[in-house]
């Protein structure tokens, strides 16, 4: 109860939906195995790095508190490490991929890449995120750090219930797909 309390003050504050901050799943997983430190959270359903950095120590003060008060231990051991996604590929879409790989590190840029395969420009992207979330890009190569910042600047303000909201309030050079990129860059799952 008290970790949903800090989660509603903390959206409150934020003007923003409980469930943007963290989901009850994520509380349930905070409240059963305890954790004490930002390497333990890591382990936790919802924490990325990115909302470690963001709540991390808020969240982590409570659990302590708690630890303290009532006398237990940390039961992170006993924690599944977190599954990995994977993303389902056929053989073909999968070398239809690669090809786009290819030409972004032979240096072509995204419009050319679309215009040479006559695909559009979001399906590069596309691509190219499926890569950034395989770790076989970095989101550097493909997105710079100012419109890095200005997406999650955005994030922070907006949330990520909806990209079309996003979009909306950034410059207009900054794609779909770089937001995409980013947020999957960032661990932040898009509601």
């Amino acid at each position: 109860e008290g970790l949903k309390l800090l989660r509603n003050k903390l959206a409150h504050q934020q003007n923003v939906p409980a469930y943007i901050i963290f989901s009850d799943s994520s509380l349930l997983d905070l409240a059963t195995y305890l954790p004490q430190t930002k390497d333990d959270l890591q382990k936790i359903s919802g924490f990325g790095a990115f909302k470690i950095e963001k709540y991390g120590d808020v969240f982590l003060e409570d659990v302590k508190n708690y630890c303290n008060i009532h006398q237990i231990e940390t039961r992170i051991d006993l924690k599944s490490p977190k599954r990995q996604r994977k993303i389902a590929v056929l053989p073909t879409s999968s070398s239809t991929k690669k090809i786009t790989l290819d030409m972004f590190k032979k240096g072509m840029t995204i419009a050319e890449i679309a215009e040479s395969r006559n695909l559009s420009i979001s399906t590069i992207e596309g691509h190219l995120s499926e890569f950034i979330a395989s770790g076989d890009l970095l989101v550097d190569e493909v997105v710079t750090k100012e419109k890095q910042v200005a997406i999650i600047k955005a994030v922070s303000v907006h949330g990520v219930a909806s990209l079309k909201i996003l979009k909306e309030n950034l410059p207009k050079e900054i794609s779909y797909g770089e937001i995409k990129m980013t947020l999957i860059k960032n661990e932040i799952l898009i509601a």
